[in-house]
């Protein structure tokens, strides 16, 4: 059958070269790609398969959303890996799982890739609660890249974050303290995920500056009139807002609050504003803040947007999209492969690449912000397992976005004074 999901037409080219399984994962769907020049190599002793299998879990359907730029990038990643020859020579397969935004459907993603005798899991994308990670772990199997959404995706092995929207949200609270506003507001999706990004991590930003989140509002994902949103937000004299919603409630958001009349900040992740929702909000973006784990494309000096840009073109994708989650899928695949091709021939397995992604140390891959899998960051709570804390703050001009803070990334909780 064929798998039919909403996407760009970009992103529909770059998925239509994808061969697909004659298996699938219960209900949901599964794609299968290993193009490039690696060669069928026998297996080292030890390894299941003659090529390498990589799954990656997102949903492409249901209702969390659709997200074809995660499976772009991990799909470009990998024929990129096997263009230079594959791990050891062997091609990687990637299967792209759609879970639908189903728990269910999302353990038997998990269930396939342990039927496959996967190396690993690269680029998780889940936006739902769920046992999957329990199946994962108990299959040795390392989540790595997962973009942890839940408890269960950030509390040590098997799961290997490369980027997070906790880390993102850090960000908000302190770029409010740096723009030097004492009055906040935050808003966010009615999703439990949603509402313990906001409350907790918010607060961790703000903290440096003695501030704590005025108010926060709840706001059903269906809802299309932001009007009244925008109002209860104002109201007493708000002077940054923040916003933890998808990415077709943030440009909502934005518009509701021009039309008001606002004129502080607006703080919000850059994964949840396209390049497209910029220009369709023309003015009324002016001055917008995003904060994210990525640099955005329009940065095409930087070596690591155009390595990602040029694997994307190489794969069909005339426009990409850079995402958090994107980059933290196309970057999971490259960081496997060095690894394992570090590695003996002989040594390409779920342990190996365990133990390896432990003792990494830093990492700085395309346009993703550097992190480092061998130190977790200090200052999330005891058993919350995240290894990122830099962000790249932009502020939209024009419908461009601009990289504050000398076009680097910073810190997200320890901010540098910002100029201009």
């Amino acid at each position: 059958m064929r798998v039919t999901k909403r996407r760009s037409a970009g992103l529909a080219t770059a998925m239509a070269a994808v061969a697909l399984l004659a298996a699938g994962c219960g209900s949901s769907s599964s794609s299968s790609t290993s193009g490039g020049s690696a060669t069928n190599a026998a297996a080292p002793a030890g390894v299941k398969s003659a090529s390498v299998r990589l799954f990656t879990i997102v949903p492409l359907s249901g209702p969390t959303g659709s997200y074809p730029e995660v499976a772009a990038a991990a799909n470009a990643a990998a024929k990129a890996v096997n263009a230079a020859g594959g791990i050891h020579g062997r091609p990687v397969s990637l299967t792209i799982c759609d879970n639908q935004g189903s728990p269910n459907q999302q353990e038997a993603c998990a269930r396939e890739a342990v039927a496959a005798h996967a190396l690993a899991a690269a680029g998780t994308f889940t936006g739902v609660a769920g046992n999957y990670v329990s199946v994962l772990q108990a299959a040795g199997i390392p989540n790595v890249g997962v973009n942890p959404n839940n408890p269960p995706e950030v509390t040590g092995p098997p799961n290997f974050p490369v980027q997070s929207n906790q880390t993102d949200v850090v960000g908000f609270g302190q770029l409010c303290v740096k723009l030097g506003d004492h009055k906040v507001a935050g808003a966010y999706v009615d999703f439990p995920s949603a509402k313990f990004l906001l409350l907790n991590n918010i607060a961790i930003g703000l903290k440096s500056g003695g501030l704590t989140l005025a108010k926060s509002l709840p706001v059903p994902a269906t809802q299309t009139d932001y009007s009244s949103v925008a109002a209860a937000l104002m109201a007493g004299g708000t002077n940054c807002i923040a916003g933890v919603l998808t990415s077709t409630g943030s440009p909502l958001l934005v518009n509701a609050l021009h039309e008001a009349g606002y004129k502080g900040a607006i703080v919000l992740d850059s994964g949840a504003v396209t390049s497209k929702a910029l220009q369709d909000l023309g003015s009324a973006a002016d001055g917008l803040y995003l904060v994210g784990p990525v640099l955005p494309v329009t940065e095409t000096t930087d070596p690591g947007v155009q390595q990602f840009t040029k694997e994307l073109a190489n794969n069909g994708d005339s426009e990409p999209i850079i995402t958090g989650a994107a980059a933290g899928a196309w970057a999971s695949i490259h960081l496997i492969a060095n690894l394992m091709n570090a590695a003996p021939a002989a040594d390409v397995n779920s342990a190996t690449l365990m133990k390896d992604l432990g003792a990494s140390g830093s990492q700085s891959l395309g346009p993703l912000a550097p992190f480092n899998l061998s130190q977790r960051v200090t200052w999330f709570p005891p058993g919350t397992d995240l290894y990122a804390q830099d962000v790249a703050v932009t502020q939209v001009h024009n419908g461009v976005q601009k990289v504050q803070f000398g076009g680097k990334f910073v810190d997200a909780a320890q901010m540098p004074a910002l100029s201009g």
